[in-house]
């Protein structure tokens, strides 16, 4: 009786060591395949302005520096393609592209010379516009749960931070008074880089929830604007350069073809 006891008993552990098997292995299996979703989130823009002039009368020149933080909502699309490489490690790539209404406006005023000497005065308008931006990135995962993935995320993006630079001045002379204006702006696509954090579930058969921090360089980009004045000959050169940044962070869900 003891023998067919711990026969049973044997039979069962096995049974029960196969049944667990089978259950655990589907659930790994699932985060394997192509999926696509929406993500919403918020993105903090961090730029650095450098400023120079020139002044043609005596050939002066300054600089100055400046700095603004900025946030918005934004929203994208992805598509990737997932695999667990092993037991425990995942690794993915993806193609997304995010969109945000981010516009901020951001202006200084200057002033140089004093009378009766020629004075310059005016005022620099900045309006920074961010475009879409395009990214590439890879994900490289630990299972710490059947259906919980944490995960290292990086690759590179590239994005437009447009710049539109509105460079207003004022050339006093004695009782000679000039004034101008001239417009410049930066509209070109930089390639930057993108590195993170990011955790997935799996809370459904095809469907994932995930959350990311990210942070996301877009790079430099610089213009130049002269305003001249044609009674006095004289010219002022305005200089600006950018450096963009961001910090973002989102939820996303998306539906998985598994394959």
């Amino acid at each position: 009786m003891k023998k067919i006891t711990l026969a049973l008993t044997t039979v069962a552990f096995a049974i029960t060591n196969v049944s667990f098997a089978e259950s655990a292995l589907p659930l790994t299996a699932e985060f394997n395949g192509v999926f696509f979703g929406a993500n919403a989130g918020f993105i903090n823009l961090i730029e650095k302005t450098t400023v120079s002039q020139t002044f043609s009368a005596d050939n002066s020149f300054r600089s100055d520096e400046r700095k603004f933080n900025a946030s918005s909502g934004y929203f994208d699309g992805q598509l990737g393609y997932g695999r667990m490489i092993s037991d425990e490690f995942y690794l993915a790539g993806k193609f997304a592209i995010t969109y945000t209404p981010f516009e901020h406006q951001n202006q200084r005023s200057w002033s140089r010379g004093t009378a009766p000497l020629p004075v310059d005065t005016g005022n620099s308008n900045f309006t920074t516009d961010l475009r879409p931006i395009y990214s590439i990135d890879m994900e490289l995962g630990y299972l710490f749960d059947p259906t919980w993935i944490s995960y290292l995320v990086g690759g590179v993006n590239f994005a437009n931070t447009k710049h539109t630079h509105t460079f207003n001045g004022t050339h006093t002379v004695g009782a000679t008074l000039e004034t101008a204006s001239v417009t410049a702006d930066t509209n070109t696509y930089k390639t930057g880089f993108n590195i993170g954090i990011g955790i997935k579930h799996l809370i459904a058969e095809h469907w994932l929830l995930a959350a990311e921090y990210e942070y996301i360089y877009l790079g430099k980009t610089s213009d130049t604007a002269t305003i001249s004045y044609p009674t006095s000959s004289h010219t002022v050169t305005e200089k600006a350069a950018y450096k963009s940044q961001a910090i973002s962070g989102l939820a996303s869900v998306s539906y998985l073809f598994n394959c």
